[in-house]
């Protein structure tokens, strides 16, 4: 057995190449409950495509040399045949920290497809009892599963028990960069945890993987990257991290924070306006059937009442002739709607009232019904391994059924980001949307899942690397956008942090409202320099107190998108008039909730712990949100260190009260602010 210790943890292989030891010193506690291998191959070979190679049964060598542990193997076996594939596995300590290394050759005839590495295998409990345990997992904003090694995974979103092989192992599987909004996740309690990071700047595809054993009932967790190595290539890994932390997630958090900042992230520079920007009023004006919900002499007196709300910004889609999600990516003002005077005379006219209107165009997709695709657009696409091009589908239909029953989604083709020609399209909507006026671009779908392409004529030279490039795409349309104007918001849908530095804000995915396993604190902790909004909960008046308190909570943007972005605020008067309370008490402590850190949990002491109560933190001091979202009315008390009381006020249907609070009623919110005792 070969052993790396240090002050912090003690890490063991064995010498058949199994994890048999990860234990943290400081709190004194062994993670690994049964001796596991720690990586695996998927090698395709003709129509064998998915042949797995695990490391029992193979000859491993295992050494320490200068505080380098490595296990490599001259070769491997596939049953009784023997492959000429050699692999090299680096492990060295820094910390509470193991930094991993992966090194693969393939001299063999056929292809290496898939390396998992490293596996964390054989995982039952942080301490005594699994039950304490959660992960905490980068889909969308955050989502937080509570006791991993007993839950069934098979009831997460979007998982088919009948696709897999589930009497064996259930998997949860997420996408770098996109369905993954970052390249780490942990599994914590309070006192310790197991933080896995990529610290890979090539963006290449990289699956975050949690696998649970069915009848072994223990958990793996791991990266899974995909080389597509052929005969006669080698693939070296990017560092990944492993670390047996003392503390609670905020830990991993931090680390992987300090990685990007160290590495490639900064903090997009906001324009004033989008600093203290509270939320927009979106809406469709032509669906996708044809149908003119609203012209563009509408567009004044829709921000109008966005305005009397507290809302400084219109946001408009289903612009152009083809309607929404029709006609892509003809991006042109619409004849019919008031052609291009009639929406530049909009634009100014809503600029007169003090306001901004952010602009839809779709990064992603080209409907295959127009001279764009028949052009270019068919070559560009996104291919799968069969050659055809993948679909993104949707039917959006009004009072007939005829479309959306009988004839199946509408499909449009994805375009490939790797291409030059995508790219410059992209540009040209850009400058054609900032020459109309308007105020930002919204770039839809631009955080999708980068899934791989096999068109071997685009410039990706692999296809887990065909999404590689959108964040210099992006870097590059952000400068195309500002030079035009400084002023303007470059907004996106979904939340991905290497793409965020570009974006002014995030149009965000899952974990944006409140449900079992929502989790934004995990991304809005992580980059809080990044504004992002509380996509899709903002439909009609169903359970919107509740929404709503979600998302000020959290300091999430309201996404106003009535009825589906068909209707207006004048259709929801309950929830306008409670969005109007919510807006004065942002504008009124604007630097603390709109132009604050947010800190989570840290810097306040609650005494109630069934209250949710998250921190805002300046130079001058820090703003706690409390919610009470039981059924009972709630006392409780907050204590800051180094911090006196300042000032607070009381949020309900019933209005907006100041004054001392120390009980809430079920819904009930309040804002209480310490100013610092240390000065600045």
């Amino acid at each position: 057995m070969s052993t790396l210790e240090n002050d912090f943890l003690r890490f063991q292989i064995s010498e058949a190449g199994e994890i048999e030891s990860l234990f943290n010193k400081q709190t004194g506690v062994e993670f690994i409950a049964i001796p596991r291998g720690f990586w695996r191959l998927i090698l395709k070979d003709g129509l064998k495509d998915e042949l797995p190679i695990y490391p029992a049964g193979q000859n491993a060598a295992v050494t320490l040399v200068d505080g380098c542990l490595t296990v490599s193997y001259s070769e491997l076996k596939l049953g009784q045949r023997g492959l000429k594939i050699s692999l090299r596995f680096d492990f060295r300590l820094s910390g509470d920290e193991i930094i991993a290394h992966a090194s693969v050759t393939n001299n063999e005839v056929l292809d290496i497809i898939e390396v998992a590495f490293p596996i964390i295998d054989g995982v039952r409990a942080l301490g005594e009892n699994s039950a304490d345990d959660a992960l905490v997992w980068p889909a969308g904003l955050g989502a937080y599963y509570p006791d991993p090694l007993t839950m069934d995974f098979a009831l997460t979103p979007g998982y088919r028990p009948y696709d897999g092989v589930d009497q064996y192992h259930q998997d949860l599987n997420l996408l770098y960069p996109g369905s993954a909004s970052m390249q780490w996740f942990t599994l914590s309690n309070d006192r310790n945890g197991l933080y896995l990071a990529s610290t890979d700047p090539s963006l290449q595809s990289t699956c975050l993987n949690v696998r649970r054993d069915v009848p072994g009932k223990y958990l793996g967790l791991s990266f899974i990257k995909y080389p597509f190595l052929k005969q006669g290539e080698h693939w070296e890994s990017a560092p990944f991290v492993i670390s047996a932390y003392s503390g609670d997630w905020h830990v991993a958090a931090k680390k992987y924070k300090i990685w990007a900042e160290f590495t490639w992230w900064r903090a997009p520079e906001q324009p004033e306006w989008v600093r203290d920007f509270k939320g927009w009023l979106r809406v469709i004006l032509k669906h996708q059937y044809g149908e003119v919900l609203y012209d563009y002499s509408t567009l004044p007196s829709l921000f109008a009442e966005a305005k009397e709300v507290g809302f400084d910004t219109l946001f408009i889609l289903g612009w152009v002739p083809g309607g929404f999600s029709r006609l892509w990516p003809e991006f042109y003002p619409d004849p019919e709607m008031g052609g291009e005077k009639g929406l530049k005379d909009a634009i100014q006219k809503i600029h007169q009232q003090g306001g901004k209107v952010l602009v839809f165009t779709s990064y992603y997709l080209a409907d295959r019904d127009t001279d764009f695709y028949k052009q270019i657009g068919h070559r560009i696409s996104l291919k799968n391994p069969w050659g055809s091009e993948y679909d993104f589908a949707e039917t959006y239909s009004g009072e007939g059924t005829w479309r959306k029953i009988g004839c199946g989604k509408m499909p449009l083709a994805c375009m490939c980001p790797s291409t030059p020609e995508w790219q410059r399209e992209m540009l040209a909507v850009g400058t054609r949307i900032a020459e109309l006026g308007a105020d930002g671009v919204l770039y839809d779908i631009g955080g999708s899942a980068p899934i791989f392409c096999f068109d071997q004529t685009h410039p990706h030279a692999k296809p887990s690397l065909a999404f590689a490039t959108k964040a210099q795409n992006y870097r590059e349309l952000r400068q195309n956008l500002k030079t035009m104007n400084p002023d303007a918001m470059m907004a996106m849908e979904h939340t991905v942090d290497v793409f965020g530095q570009y974006m002014d804000l995030a149009h965000s995915g899952g974990g944006a409202g409140p449900s079992s396993i929502a989790f934004p604190s995990l991304y809005r902790y992580t980059f809080p320099e990044h504004t992002v909004t509380n996509r899709n909960i903002a439909l009609d008046e169903s359970n919107y107190v509740t929404n709503a308190n979600f998302s000020f909570l959290h300091g999430l943007k309201f996404d106003i998108s009535i009825f589906r972005c068909r209707g207006t605020l004048r259709d929801i008067p309950n929830y306008a008039a409670y969005l109007k309370q919510l807006n004065q008490v942002l504008a009124t402590y604007s630097s603390f909730l709109l132009r604050g850190t947010f800190v989570d949990t840290e810097g306040f002491v609650i005494d109630n712990d069934a209250l949710l109560a998250k921190g805002y933190r300046t130079r001058d001091g820090l703003a706690v949100v409390v919610w009470n979202h039981t059924s009972y009315p709630q006392s409780f008390h907050i204590d800051v260190p180094n911090g006196h009381l300042d000032e607070m006020v009381s949020i309900s249907v019933a209005g907006i009260q100041k004054g001392t609070i120390q009980s809430l009623k079920p819904n009930e919110m309040t804002v209480v602010i310490f100013l610092s005792d240390l000065g600045e």
